[in-house]
């Protein structure tokens, strides 16, 4: 369902997913005091809910985007007594101003609580700033980027099995900045417009 709202727009999407061999991060024992983490296909997870966004032009030069997903996860690994759920949510407030040739972008993002393969992770947010300056007639960009800015992309994670429980906190070096210098030689930025975006939420990118 899509609504028209003057310079923007309103849908709502109700899915049903199902990923087999799905990848997560496992723990086992290697031998005594000491536990093996790697990545590996356990099982195959379910999800099922309903994403809701929001597009909007509120002037001409500032853009606002809002999605809110909620969705009911499964995931049953290589035996029954492995089956997890949770009801997950997750929100993102995209926000972009144009100032004649300059571009900023703030992106927030919350990611409830879900379970895993073993455990449970604990809900996190980030939030994150672009700014791009374009020169020559646009073919030359600036991006000068800023990850998880407020430090608050750290979250917990639990992973229980035979003989043991483990307990970690995730919490890396930030905030991130980066440069990126683009030049582009002919129509590319048309041609990356009709690419299709990546499910991938967790990514920022300033176009």
């Amino acid at each position: 369902v899509q609504t028209p709202l003057g310079r923007g727009y309103l849908s709502l999407e109700g899915y049903y997913r199902v990923t087999h061999d799905n990848i997560e991060r496992t723990t086992t024992i290697y031998e005594d005091n000491v536990l093996l983490h790697t990545f590996e296909n356990a099982g195959t997870s379910y999800s099922m809910g309903a994403e809701l966004v929001l597009n909007t032009s509120l002037t001409r030069w500032y853009n606002l985007n809002w999605t809110l997903d909620l969705y009911k996860y499964r995931i049953e690994g290589v035996n029954e007594t492995s089956r997890k759920e949770s009801d997950n949510w997750s929100i993102r407030l995209n926000n972009d101003f144009r100032l004649g040739t300059f571009r900023f972008q703030i992106n927030m993002r919350y990611f409830s609580p879900t379970v895993t393969s073993q455990g449970k992770r604990s809900g996190y947010r980030v939030v994150d700033l672009a700014l791009k300056k374009f020169l020559l007639k646009k073919r030359l960009a600036l991006t000068l980027q800023a990850r998880d800015v407020l430090q608050t992309g750290k979250f917990e994670y639990t992973s229980e099995g035979e003989n043991f429980n483990y307990h970690s906190v995730f919490d890396r070096k930030s905030p991130f900045v980066t440069l990126e210098i683009t030049y582009n030689f002919n129509n590319y930025m048309q041609f990356k417009k009709k690419m299709p975006r990546e499910e991938n939420g967790e990514e920022f990118e300033i176009y």
